[in-house]
């Protein structure tokens, strides 16, 4: 009998950017299905032969747009909360650009991924892998 595969969310602290441990997000490990759509992504291969003669494969990928890609198709749900001062009146603010997957289309959900710092990116990435662990190399 084999066992089926855990859909079950893994909620990880962002605690590396947010050390109050209110940072986290929700990542669904991979199913076959995400596996194909990533798989996506790295489909330009190329294989040659190396000055020792062994096979090299070389992919070509832009390394952020896969790692955006990963952290989206396992993305779930989180509470990232930005702190920001408004240009025009100076003004500090506090916006949740996250919401659960199923009410955040793929557009929005990149815009507002672009717009994090790039060390809670990151981190946010290291998570997925560590949920994910296959692909901790890509290629």
């Amino acid at each position: 009998m084999i066992k089926a595969a855990s859909v079950i969310p893994v909620k990880k602290v962002l605690d590396g950017v947010d050390p109050s441990g209110e940072t986290w997000v929700q990542i669904k490990p991979a199913t076959y299905r995400e596996e194909m759509v990533r798989g996506e992504l790295l489909k330009d291969r190329q294989y040659a032969i190396d000055d020792e003669y062994g096979v090299v494969t070389k992919v070509v990928t832009n390394l952020y747009q896969l790692h955006a890609e990963e952290v989206w198709i396992c993305y779930h749900s989180a509470q990232i909360k930005i702190e920001g001062t408004d240009e025009k009146t100076g003004k500090t603010s506090v916006k949740e650009p996250f919401k659960p997957k199923e009410k955040m289309g793929r557009g929005e959900f990149m815009a507002e991924l672009a717009s994090l710092p790039r060390s809670v990116v990151s981190e946010w990435h290291r998570a997925v892998i560590t949920v994910n662990p296959d692909w901790q190399y890509p290629f």
